[in-house]
Parts: C-alpha cells; sequence; structure tokens
C-alpha cells in the first residue's frame, strides 16, 4: 500500500507554539494572540501518552488544517517526540480507548480495539480528536542463582534481544567465588533446562511487505493498486487485525521471565568441544581455568573428537576427571627435537603429574604420541601422566594407543615408556582396561605395565 498522497497533500501542524501577530505601532501596545482557528487551524488534537510523557508532558496540544495527515510523534529533537515510559514499549496510537477499573473505581490500565488504530501513513484528521497512547510492558530476563535467590544478570526483552545464553564476557559477571556456572534452569530445583528456541520473538509491528503477503494470501483477487471503497474497507480491516495480532504475539513473547543459574561448588571445567580445553591459546588438560586457578575437576559433557588438533601436555592436576562415559578420542601428540635444542630430557602424555586424582567413566581411543629426541636426550611417554601418585581409575579404556620413540635411542640415554604412566606410586585400578597397545622402540627402552591385555 503507497503513500503517493501523503507528500502530495498539504501536511501542517502548531505543537503548542501559537503563531503570533504583532502590531507593534507603537512602543507599549499589547501583543495580540492569533486564534489558530483564524488561520484555517480549526482542528485540535490531543496526544495524550497516558502515564508517558511526549517532551516532558503527559498531554500535548497540536493543530490541524481539515483534512490534514497527522504528525507521528518521533525523533528526539521537535516538540512531538518519540514517546516515553519507563518500563514499557510503544505499540502505537489509537483514537479510543477503555478505562480498566479495580474494584475502587480507580483506572489500573487501558484496553484498546484493532479497529481503533490510527494509522499515519492514511488516516486524516477532520475536527477535534485525541489520540492515545498504547503501552505494552516491557518485558525483563532474569538470571537468578537458584540458591541464594538473587538477581545475578538481568537485561530487557525484544526482538532485537532475545532471551539467550550469556556472552562470555557476561558469565564473568555471574561468576561466584569457589563455584563453576553449571546451567540455565527453569526452575530453582533444576529438573528442567532452560530451552532458549522456545519462543521465537518477530517485530512489534508488520511491514509493508508482510501486509501485502498477509492480504494476498486471504484476498488474491484483490489488487492492491486499485481498490474499490468496499475492498478499501476490507484491506483496513486485515491491516489492523494483523497488527494487533503482531501486537498479542510480542506482548506473549516477551513476556518477563525467571532463568535460573545452576553452580556447583568447586571450579569445574565442562568438556563439550575443544575450545572448553583452550588456556592461554592452546589446547591442553591444563588444569587451570581461564583466570589461572586451579581447576577442581573436569566433566567430559560429549565425545571429543581431537582429529586435526594441536594438543600439548598439561603441567599438573590434582581433581577428578569425570569422563560420564564419553570418549577422548583420535588424540595426537608430537615432539620433535631440533638440532639447537639442548635439553637433555623430552617427556610427552596427557598430564605431566597426576597427584591425588580420580579418573572414572571415561574411554581413550586412537592415542598417538610421536616423539623425535636428538640422540643422548632422555625421552618419557605415557598416555595419561609421566608421573602418577594416589591416583584411583575405575571404568576406564584404553585402546590402540601407539608410542612411537624414533630412531634416536642408541643406549646412551634412558627410554622410558608406559601403557598408563611412566612412574607410578599407590595406584588402584577398577575395571580398567586396554586394547591394542603398540609401542615402537629399541631394545634399550624399558616400558611399565600396569595393565593386563
Amino acid at each position: 500500500m503507497k503513500r503517493n498522497s501523503f507528500y502530495k497533500n498539504r501536511f501542517v501542524y502548531i505543537s503548542l507554539v501559537l503563531l503570533l501577530s504583532f502590531a507593534l505601532s507603537s512602543c507599549g501596545k499589547k501583543i495580540r494572540i492569533v486564534d489558530p482557528v483564524e488561520l484555517g487551524f480549526s482542528c485540535t488534537v490531543y496526544y495524550n501518552a497516558l502515564g508517558g510523557t511526549v517532551n516532558k508532558r503527559e498531554i500535548r496540544e497540536t493543530y490541524y488544517e481539515p483534512g490534514s495527515f497527522l504528525f507521528m510523534p518521533s525523533g528526539t529533537s521537535n516538540m512531538l517526540i518519540e514517546p516515553i515510559r519507563e518500563g514499557y514499549i510503544l505499540a502505537g496510537w489509537y483514537k479510543a480507548k477503555t478505562d480498566i477499573l479495580d474494584e475502587n473505581g480507580k483506572v489500573i490500565a487501558y484496553s484498546f480495539k484493532a479497529e481503533d488504530r490510527w494509522d499515519f501513513a492514511e488516516d486524516r484528521v477532520y475536527d477535534d480528536m485525541s489520540l492515545y497512547a498504547r503501552w505494552i510492558p516491557q518485558g525483563k530476563a532474569e538470571y537468578i542463582d537458584a540458591e541464594t535467590g538473587l538477581v545475578m544478570f538481568s537485561k530487557n526483552i525484544s526482538d532485537k534481544s532475545p532471551v539467550l545464553p550469556l556472552t562470555r564476557a557476561a558469565e564473568n559477571l555471574i561468576k561466584k567465588k569457589g563455584y563453576t556456572f553449571a546451567g540455565y534452569f527453569t526452575n530453582p530445583d533444576f529438573t528442567k533446562p532452560f530451552d532458549f528456541s522456545a519462543r521465537q520473538i518477530n517485530a512489534l509491528k508488520p511491514n509493508e511487505k508482510e501486509i501485502e503477503k498477509e492480504i494476498a494470501s486471504l484476498y488474491p483477487q484483490i489488487n492492491l493498486e486499485k481498490l474499490s471503497e468496499s475492498e478499501k474497507i476490507l484491506v483496513r480491516t486485515v491491516k489492523n487485525n494483523l497488527y494487533e495480532a503482531y501486537i498479542q504475539e510480542y506482548i506473549e513473547n516477551t513476556k518477563s521471565q525467571n532463568i535460573f543459574l545452576k553452580y556447583e561448588k568447586g571450579l569445574v571445567i565442562h568438556v563439550a568441544s575443544l575450545e572448553d580445553l583452550r588456556y592461554k591459546g592452546q589446547l591442553s588438560f591444563s588444569g587451570l581455568t581461564v583466570d589461572g586457578e586451579p581447576v577442581d575437576r573436569y566433566s567430559i559433557e560429549k565425545d571429543i573428537d581431537f582429529k586435526g588438533a594441536s594438543l600439548v601436555m598439561g603441567e599438573s592436576f590434582s581433581g577428578k576427571i569425570s569422563g560420564n562415559g564419553h570418549s577422548l578420542k583420535n588424540i595426537s601428540l608430537v615432539l620433535n627435537s631440533k638440532p639447537i635444542d639442548k635439553d637433555k630430557e623430552k617427556k610427552l602424555s596427557l598430564f605431566e603429574n597426576l597427584e591425588d586424582a580420580v579418573i572414572e567413566d571415561l574411554h581413550i581411543e586412537n592415542f598417538v604420541i610421536k616423539i623425535n629426541a636428538n640422540a643422548g636426550v632422555k625421552v618419557m611417554a605415557a598416555p595419561l601422566a609421566i608421573n602418577g601418585k594416589n591416583l584411583s581409575l575405575k571404568n576406564v579404556s584404553l585402546q590402540n594407543i601407539q608410542i612411537d620413540t624414533g630412531r634416536s635411542d642408541d643406549g646412551n640415554a634412558e627410554y622410558l615408556l608406559g601403557d598408563l604412566f611412566v612412574n607410578s606410586e599407590n595406584i588402584s585400578l577398577a575395571n580398567t582396561k586396554g586394547s591394542q597397545f603398540a609401542f615402537t622402540h629399541s631394545s634399550f627402552a624399558k616400558v611399565h605395565r600396569l595393565l593386563t591385555r
């Protein structure tokens, strides 16, 4: 639908600034304020913000010529600026309203009819009238600590800002010392995870293409370029109803809602992707959070495929690795000496040191360790750790483990390998097994075996 006539017709309004006529034939004469009616502006229009304000006033009085289009309050720099009301969003202007009263007869809200919506592109003024602002509540999402009831983060909900998981920057704002954020839930009992895809928020108002599409689907015989008088009435009704449907849908999908945050005691890294293992730009089981604090537990949330990833050895870890029945697969650890390398030893494993730790319900498969050290350099390699002390492994399996120490072992340096650890002390194994181990080494190398295969 087009607005060609909008630009062809005169469009005049006066906002509280009355035209003045000065008859200053001599000093001291009174100024005569001209009635706008005398100038042809005989229609008085009241913009009633209904609890909001238009340029600091709830009601703005303006004057128009009969047959004029009305000015839609907008922008921030004129007398009829975009109205504002704290906690609400403007849904449109209406030429009528119905008061909603409480039991004591006090007005507590207003209702509006679709047919009373004022269309600034089509409607014209012919007599005195009022326009009423229709407000809908500004929905708010509150992210609440379920344990304490404190609101950790809040945001307004709109089509441009729907309810979403928090960004990493926002997650930093909801941190609790000594705790790890563990997910979003619909209730404080954590029985139902919050579904962020449940509400799809469309724009508050339909655009012209959406209106035309709706009309075309309902009345394909209508030519919007050439409307009869009866068709104009029909199209306007469809348009009003479509606006109302959009408003009602928007209200429903932007209702305020609480998202309950679950925290678990201790610092836990939930591993659902390779990126969860990134520390200072490298992938590793570093044993540290992104803030450099010691990790209490790794929780493997999905099968993690390391194919093509460059993994480095973690330093030390004391805590728990919960596999949750998932697999770490296609791991490759590679270490090559350079000709000018002065290191006296080379070590390669998931961890250098594991002490006072528990590993449970974890599968490791297709794990390759390759070391090419210079002659005379001590070499140590094992899948889990170089040094293991005071450890408990339960329901852990290793399959297709390959360790290749290269061709530099001439017997002048130690080559120490292990099926779990190179050095171990006080290791408890329960339902822990390995299969398809392939160690490529010289006859001088020593292999420390803990598993029965």
